[in-house]
């Protein structure tokens, strides 16, 4: 079982339906694009067991709010697709409430851009050490 707990259900959907892969006669009804978080949500409202989504090969129930077997997605998307795929999810939303947290306290944060900063490489430079090799 996957844990799903404290996600939004909509995402864990859409993420799941864009990791899956077309299987068998699935390509007749494939769309060819991922799904939107809004469509997910749409869909969630008329069911939550789903075989083959638009094509794709789900095999999942996502009636809890706490877990889903995954078991039958990972046997048609491969070993761990399932856990690799709610395990991002979840970096993600942990990382956008950590975002969200430090906004609501006043604080702007600059989106990081480029390689991240070595705070060693003056002081190096400084002393004559060779730091040719931190521009990569």
């Amino acid at each position: 079982m996957i844990n799903i707990e404290g996600l939004n259900k909509a995402e864990v959907l859409r993420d799941l339906y864009n990791a899956s892969k077309v299987q068998g006669l699935g390509f007749m009804s494939a769309t060819g694009r991922p799904m939107t978080t809004e469509e997910a949500a749409t869909i969630l409202t008329q069911t939550t067991d789903f075989d083959y989504l638009y094509g794709k090969v789900m095999k999942i129930n996502l009636a809890s709010d706490i877990e889903f077997e995954e078991w039958l997605y990972d046997r048609d998307n491969g070993p761990g697709a399932a856990k690799n795929v709610i395990g991002w999810l979840r970096q993600k939303t942990e990382a956008d409430r950590a975002y969200k947290h430090v906004q609501s306290q006043g604080v702007y944060v600059e989106p990081a851009t480029g390689p991240i900063p070595n705070p060693h490489r003056n002081r190096m430079a400084a002393s004559g050490c060779e730091a040719s090799y931190l521009d990569d």
